[in-house]
């Protein structure tokens, strides 16, 4: 009995609350608190409150004040009329400071709210508000400002999106069901939305301690945003000044197993990698953004470092840093997306560049890696080198990777500081180098044993893609290879390239290796074209070869002659040996033409025609009417056998050539 009469006074306590609560509402009119809300929003904001819909109030044990059709009007230049709009603004009033005169906001619901933050072309945002001081004051009829205690906000249905003018990009957030409440000590948000139209699930908790909103407040946190095989962690410290958040300093630890949905999420171009880990320690101030400690593993691939930005810089100038002791090349390629082939059968891309990152790039990023990782078994070792950003310049002077125990050099410039044209010196050089550690750069392995290799190259140009830089390259281009085996069978450039060296030396159908004595390539690049004045040389055991013609990287084509002469003791017929070989077309499919032995105008009916300019290869005495003794030698210094012969009664300058050659290959 006695519990029914608790039970039975503590029913008619709240009977009469909610009397008394009533009574008290129905002396409110929500329509001054609207005039008021609508005052106050245009002093701090400068710009107008709208309610088109009905104002008005529900009594219950949380007394709730209701408004449809809100909007926020948006900046003059914005793209819609208004920067807020919510179908629907539910307010929850405390019933017991209501006694007292006084309203206390409990709790918050927005009903498919839609907020739009955008960045104009000039940079302006449409949240930087101008308050109007001369629009505040209160509504007529009210003798004090509410005091306002939001404890609880819930989004349901809504939508923040930010559109930036300037890149035409559109980020677009969906909270369809997210909370976000608060105690004295604690600001907590959960629930569930999506990001670009993927599904995310949000949680996070600050704890306050009561002191925020006072100067020098920590609060410490942690957070997680997760979607379907991507997740972000955070936890630590944000502290808190004056003026609101004055930094972070937190640790991460993030995870991507599926790249698809992260290009959907950050709006990026697809990637098909292995699983990527990171984390390390952020922390900013306003001077700087510091990551530590970071360590970050992509498969197999592994690296540690640092980044840091000077954020006083209005380009934030930076310095990046990793150190990897492993990176293997091998997976990551496999896991790459296999390049098409141009629709027009070109080679060099004609994409504009993104001259415009470069350009607004300032820093450092240094980059060691102690092993990478090739197909094939094989590995790079020693790879380091520092990139200079500066107003649009980049400097790499230089890289250096030790290629089967000795080091190859690149050094690189590159000039987008005007925005329009990319200028690029390029060089790459390295001696004594082995030709097999160099192939397998290119995947491509055990083709080689020995062939020693030096090699010097030198490139420049300027354009707004890699097909217009190409287009008007100068340089030169220079390899000499000394002895060594060449696995004939490891050798597939295509049937037609197949065919042209099967013809050019018989014995590589059956023998297993062909012994390279020498080879020799020097290609003067000028304006796009590399013209091949017997240029290209190579010297086997059973042939030898010079080679001349026309390169044009303009409209990439090629033709290019090739004459073989037997060396003694071929062991095979010389009708089976082609007088004139000849490869033309496009770079990305050549084709071959043969000449038999025995046709004496062979040569002259094939007219070997130069890719540009009418010029005959053999009219313009491009390709010698013979093959030089030393196809090398004349190759590397440009003197044929129509001249060799005058040149003998010169033994000074020959005998040194030659003296030079020998010495170069040990014989």
């Amino acid at each position: 009995m006695r519990l029914r009469k608790v039970l039975v006074g503590l029913g008619l306590t709240l009977l009469v609350l909610i009397g008394i609560g009533g009574f008290a509402l129905s002396r409110l009119d929500p329509n001054d608190y609207v005039d008021l809300i609508d005052a106050e929003i245009r002093a701090a904001t400068g710009r107008e409150l709208k309610i088109d819909g009905k104002v008005g109030y529900s009594l219950s044990l949380r007394p709730t004040i209701a408004a449809e059709g809100v909007r926020l009007q948006n900046a003059p230049w914005g793209s819609r009329p208004d920067m807020v709009t919510a179908k629907r603004i539910e307010i929850q009033i405390a019933l017991l400071p209501l006694l007292k005169g006084n309203v206390e906001v409990r709790g918050l619901t927005l009903i498919e709210p839609d907020v739009l933050l955008e960045v104009g072309r000039d940079g302006a945002k449409n949240w930087a508000f101008k308050p109007d001081h001369a629009g505040a004051g209160k509504a007529p009829g009210t003798t004090s400002t509410p005091k306002i205690d939001v404890l609880r906000t819930r989004i349901k249905d809504g939508v923040v999106s930010y559109r930036d003018a300037r890149t035409k990009r559109t980020t677009r957030i969906g909270l369809e069901n997210v909370t976000l409440a608060a105690t004295e000590t604690t600001i907590a948000v959960s629930g569930t939305g999506n990001l670009n139209a993927v599904p995310i699930e949000l949680d996070g908790k600050i704890d306050h301690g009561g002191r925020l909103g006072t100067a020098g407040a920590v609060g410490n946190g942690k957070f997680t945003l997760k979607a379907s095989g991507v997740k972000l962690a955070a936890n630590g410290a944000i502290p808190v000044g004056a003026g609101g958040v004055t930094g972070l300093d937190v640790k991460f630890d993030s995870e991507v197993s599926d790249w698809a949905t992260l290009a959907k999420l950050t709006q990026g171009s697809p990637a098909s990698l292995p699983t990527l880990k990171a984390e390390g320690r952020a922390r900013a101030n306003p001077d700087t953004f510091l990551v530590d400690g970071l360590k970050v593993s992509l498969g197999k691939s592994s690296a540690t470092g640092s980044v840091r930005v000077d954020l006083r810089d209005k380009r934030g100038k930076f310095a990046v840093r990793l150190d990897s002791p492993f990176i293997d090349l091998a997976q990551l390629q496999g896991h790459g997306k296999r390049a098409n082939p141009r629709p027009d059968g070109r080679l060099f891309s004609a994409e504009p560049f993104a001259l415009g990152a470069i350009a607004g790039l300032d820093g450092t990023a240094e980059l060691r890696i102690t092993k990478l990782a090739l197909r094939g078994g094989k590995s790079l070792d020693g790879v380091q080198g520092k990139l200079v950003f500066n107003n649009g310049k980049v400097i790499a002077d230089p890289f250096r990777i030790l290629v089967g125990g000795r080091e190859l050099r690149l050094r690189l410039q590159l000039d987008a500081s005007s925005e329009k044209t990319l200028t690029v010196n390029f060089s790459l050089d390295g001696q004594g180098i082995s030709l097999g550690a160099l192939a397998t750069m290119f995947n491509v392995a055990d083709v080689t044993k020995g062939g020693p290799t030096d090699l010097s190259i030198q490139l420049s140009g300027s354009g707004d893609s890699v097909r217009s830089l190409m287009a008007g390259a100068n340089g030169n281009v220079r390899i000499v290879v000394g002895p060594g085996r060449i696995k004939n069978q490891a050798i597939n450039f295509g049937a037609d390239v197949t065919e042209l060296l099967n013809a050019l030396n018989p014995t590589r159908q059956s023998d297993p290796y062909t012994e390279l004595k020498c080879a020799v390539i020097r290609l003067p690049i000028r304006r796009g074209i590399a013209r091949v004045e017997n240029s290209i040389g190579a010297e086997t055991a059973k042939v030898n070869v010079i080679v001349a013609g026309v390169i044009d990287l303009r409209n990439e084509t090629l033709d290019l002659g090739f004459r073989p002469k037997a060396v003694t003791g071929l062991g095979v017929g010389l009708g089976s040996l082609a007088d004139l070989g000849r490869l033309r077309g496009s770079l990305s499919e050549p084709k071959v033409e043969i000449d038999a032995a025995g046709a004496a105008t062979a040569a002259a009916q094939i007219g070997l025609a130069a890719a540009t300019g009418g010029l005959s290869l053999l009219a313009g005495s491009l390709l010698t009417d013979s093959v030089p003794d030393h196809p090398c030698q004349a190759a590397l210094t440009g003197v044929a056998r129509s001249q060799q012969a005058e040149a003998e009664q010169k033994p000074g300058i020959v005998d040194s050539v030659i003296g030079g050659i020998k010495r170069l290959f040990g014989r």
